[in-house]
């Protein structure tokens, strides 16, 4: 617990451990935060110095392990974050370029409505998680709003993605099972 304090109290060798804990914790997300990555350092320690001073701060185990779950789930919402935002880019981009291809028109389309038919036959409980993933929660307060730790949830939403996958893979299979009975080479007659 000493390290708690000191940490605290800015004593220059307790935040170099500290920052060093961090990066640790931080280090497989490196290359997908890219530059953000500094700023994701010092956002978990001005959190920490936050919750140190409140004394809102209850810890369970080591002050390291606690650094370390800190960082790794500031990390995860950072790269969500950071997700988002580049598919809000992707979106403004595709409504900023009109001059679409009617290929690309109807490829889009088809993704839309396979989609649409996956969260159709997905469990209830997948489908409030994914709304709320695309409206921006964090699996903290998704986890309050449905009554589940986020760890937990994280495992259903897992397990959820693949579900939707066999589904999509289902109606994949479905559509091209009806399109070969359908198809013209398929009912030739024998002359």
């Amino acid at each position: 617990m000493t390290h708690v304090y000191r940490y605290r109290d800015g004593e220059p060798d307790a935040v170099d451990t500290v920052d060093q804990w961090i990066r640790s914790a931080t280090y497989s997300y490196r290359i997908r935060l890219g530059n953000d990555l500094d700023d994701l350092v010092q956002s978990i320690h001005m959190e920490l110095v936050r919750l140190l001073r409140s004394e809102q701060l209850k810890i369970e185990t080591s002050f390291k392990a606690y650094v370390w779950r800190v960082a790794n789930h500031r990390a995860i919402d950072q790269l969500r974050r950071l997700s988002r935002q580049h598919l809000m880019q992707e979106l403004e981009d595709s409504i900023a370029s009109q001059a679409r291809s009617p290929f690309q028109a109807m490829v889009d389309l088809q993704t839309a409505e396979l989609a649409f038919a996956v969260m159709k036959r997905a469990k209830q409980a997948c489908q409030d998680i994914w709304h709320r993933i695309v409206n921006g929660e964090s699996y903290e307060q998704m986890g309050k709003a449905l009554g589940m730790n986020a760890g937990a949830l994280r495992i259903k939403a897992l397990r959820c993605r693949q579900q939707a996958a066999k589904i999509r893979d289902q109606l994949i299979n479905e559509k091209r099972n009806k399109n070969a009975t359908l198809s013209p080479l398929s009912t030739r007659s024998r002359t």
